[in-house]
This record gives C-alpha cells, sequence and structure tokens, in this order.
C-alpha cells in the first residue's frame, strides 16, 4: 500500500515539474517576442557606418575599391517604429576603373540591442545613381 503511494506521489511531483518547466519555457518566449525599444538616432548614427558596409560594397563592382566617408556628416539616418533608413554616399572604382561617388539607401529592421551588428536585418539595399 505504502509503495503505491509512493509512485502517485513521485508521478504527480514528476508531472507537476514537468508542467512548470513548460508553463516557464512559454513564457520566456512570449518576453523574447517583444518588440525591441526604438533607438535614438544619434544611436543608430553612430553605428550606421560599421553596418552598412558590406551590404553595399555587395552591390559595387569593385568593393575593395569602395571608400565611405569617415566623418560621418554626409550619412544620414531616419529611425521609424522597428527600421532605420541610412542614406549616404561611397567612393568607388566603375567597370571601367574609374573612381566615381554613388549614392546608396539603406533600410535596416534591428531585432533587439542595436550596439550588436547581428540584431539588424537588411531588408533594402539600393545603390542611387
Amino acid at each position: 500500500m505504502k509503495s503505491k503511494l509512493t509512485l502517485r506521489s513521485g508521478c504527480l511531483i514528476l508531472f507537476l515539474t514537468v508542467a512548470a518547466g513548460v508553463a516557464i519555457g512559454i513564457a520566456a518566449k512570449s518576453c523574447g517576442n517583444r518588440p525591441a525599444e526604438k533607438p535614438k538616432q544619434s544611436e543608430v548614427a553612430s553605428i550606421a557606418p560599421t553596418l552598412i558596409e558590406e551590404p553595399i560594397k555587395a552591390l559595387l563592382k569593385s568593393p575593395a575599391t569602395a571608400s565611405f566617408t569617415a566623418d560621418g556628416q554626409s550619412v544620414y539616418v531616419n529611425v521609424y517604429d522597428s527600421t532605420a533608413v541610412v542614406t549616404g554616399f561611397v567612393d568607388a572604382q566603375n567597370t571601367f576603373g574609374a573612381m566615381i561617388r554613388t549614392g546608396y539607401r539603406i533600410k535596416m529592421k534591428y531585432l533587439g540591442d542595436i550596439s550588436e551588428p547581428g540584431n539588424w536585418r537588411v531588408l533594402e539595399s539600393q545603390l542611387v545613381e
């Protein structure tokens, strides 16, 4: 009789432990799905040069020759609810080897801590003639 009671108690404890684990997992997942807090425009402007280089270089004919403005004066950032749009200029060689200045526009979505490049996803990137 005592062994049946112990077995039932053990099963009940196991069931409650599993149920609590599942509830905690669901709660943690739902907290992670909250939209990221909107960053300040100045914060995005300070990290924008590192975020945009690789996606923009991928669009150029000669990415190794790309030179982005270092002073940030020709980079413009607009921050919306969950996205940031960065526009600016890049100097790079064209098909004929001549250095030309080309405009770019890149739209990115932030997914969390804005200082981490992995928390940004490129939605659109284009060169503007």
